[in-house]
């Protein structure tokens, strides 16, 4: 999601524009993303310094995606 706003743009009303109310929002620890905690989404956080993974749920598959999805985009646009 970072490549979505720049840094000085709280990242709360970009996610309200681009996911519906309720939605579950894994993040990382990043200071930024505390507005999420009192927002209507159902924020779920992964501190990777004391748990990289929580079962199944890991902020790296979430990087992932973003990435490809960025390259897809970036591929259609040629």
């Amino acid at each position: 999601m970072a490549a979505m706003y720049q840094r000085r743009t709280p990242p709360l009303p970009v996610f309200e524009e681009k996911f519906p109310p309720d939605s579950i929002m894994y993040t990382d620890a990043f200071k930024a993303y505390n507005a999420l905690d009192v927002s209507d989404f159902l924020h779920r956080r992964i501190n990777h310094s004391k748990l990289f993974a929580d079962r199944h749920n890991h902020i790296n598959g979430i990087e992932n995606f973003w990435n490809q999805s960025k390259i897809n985009i970036a591929f259609m646009g040629d």
